[in-house]
């Protein structure tokens, strides 16, 4: 695909082809409220990112105690039917 490559424009017939964007965009070149708009999208999705690591933050003690318990219950289950084992063998 090259740099002046179109697609048909469905929802607005009567503004022609759609220019597909092949090549990154010098800055200045972009409209100020175009790129006031994708600063604010990328504002956006670092803040997500920033409040997804503080919430894993948050969660760390209950992940942690969550596994120790799993652990222990697992291991737990595997000694009882060890143990079950152990008492159905002949000596």
């Amino acid at each position: 695909m090259n740099a002046g490559s179109t697609e048909k424009n469905a929802t607005y017939p009567h503004l022609g082809p759609i220019p597909l964007l092949t090549e990154r965009l010098h800055s200045g070149s972009i409209p100020t409220a175009l790129q006031l708009a994708l600063d604010a999208r990328m504002a956006e999705k670092q803040a997500l990112l920033d409040l997804s690591g503080v919430l894993i933050q948050n969660l760390r003690p209950e992940l942690d105690r969550m596994t120790a318990q799993l652990v222990q219950q697992t291991l737990q289950e595997l000694w009882r039917k060890r143990s079950e084992s152990y008492q159905n063998r002949p000596l």
